[in-house]
């Protein structure tokens, strides 16, 4: 169960309660339409939000990120009946999304396939983007909603072979770990040259706080994360550029250091600049927040380390 105390928290659920039930996608949505009516059911006896609304607000973000996999399958015609939501990135200026159905149940309940990757226009008709989503540490690429309404997309649109796109999505996802650790290791670069640079700047008791040892072991301690991070990261490409096969393991290694790596260095490096590390006014916090968010998309730090111990215990155990 989720803990919503803070109001901004709690507003923004009831807001997004409000939204759901208003499409009538909110699970007993009969019931819940006399929340509309007396806002107070929203709250407990302490003031927060009530666990029976909090629970329904899971089940809603359960039916939005379940979106795309979703029965579309036809004869000249791949499509369905119904509506479906779900989350996905860059949709509230994207011309296409690509969208992951079940195209053959059995075979997806079998774990063998199933699943058809395509390429749906978000032309406000066969796809349309009807809100946006605020995420911590968002830098641009804003997260929407879209709904798929009695959807149907012809089989020109398929992306890969049908029943087998679930391969697609695993490449995008690799691609997307590398790329996120990229930014990583770029972002943690930058705030620990401005840590170097306030060291060698600000004075404490007429001495630069550079010739502290407590901010020289913080300073080496960043830039050994970094240059770990960075030299893991360009190994890991190197064996995907030239490695028959992908190197999963160091994927999920590169992915799980760097994410984490990113933001133990810039919090170190906020803790280095004091109370104006805290102000944002060098943007420290803003990359703090993004560099927190980056542990979860494309598999959490968790994922990767099952994956990693997987690959292990299924023999692969070489560094080289």
């Amino acid at each position: 169960m989720l803990n919503f105390k803070n109001a901004q928290e709690i507003n923004d659920v009831i807001a997004a309660i409000h939204k759901f039930i208003e499409q009538d996608v909110f699970p007993l949505k009969e019931h819940y339409k006399n929340y509309l009516e007396n806002e107070r059911l929203f709250y407990d006896e302490n003031g927060y939000l009530s666990a029976e609304v909090q629970q329904a607000f899971l089940e809603v973000r359960k039916v939005s990120t379940a979106a795309g996999f979703y029965n579309m399958f036809g004869d000249s015609s791949l499509g369905g009946e119904g509506d479906t939501f779900g989350s996905i990135s860059n949709s509230p200026y994207a011309h296409y999304a690509m969208t992951f159905a079940i195209t053959d149940q059995a075979s997806f309940d079998k774990r063998q396939g199933g699943i058809s990757c395509f390429l749906v226009p978000v032309d406000g008709k066969t796809c349309t983007n009807t809100s946006v989503i605020s995420t911590l540490g968002n830098l641009g690429g804003e997260i929407g909603i879209l709904v798929y309404e009695n959807t149907r997309v012809h089989k020109k649109y398929i992306i890969g072979e049908l029943h087998n796109g679930f391969d697609k999505a695993l490449e995008g996802v690799d691609v997307g770990r590398i790329v996120m650790s990229a930014n990583c290791v770029g972002v943690a670069q930058w705030a620990l040259q401005k840590a170097v640079d306030y060291s060698n700047e600000r004075q404490t008791f007429g001495q630069k706080i550079g010739s502290h040892q407590t901010i020289q072991i913080m300073l080496a301690d960043c830039a050994m994360d970094i240059y770990a991070g960075r030299n893991m990261l360009l190994n890991c490409v190197w064996k995907m550029d030239n490695d028959k096969q992908l190197p999963i393991k160091e994927i999920s290694m590169v992915k799980a250091y760097c994410t984490e790596m990113a933001q133990r260095v810039i919090d170190r490096c906020m803790q280095i600049h004091g109370g104006m590390g805290i102000t944002n006014e060098l943007k420290l916090v803003k990359a703090w927040s993004w560099s927190r968010a980056m542990r979860i998309p494309d598999g959490t730090t968790e994922i990767q380390k099952i994956t990693i111990a997987k690959q292990l215990l299924k023999g692969n155990s070489s560094f080289s």
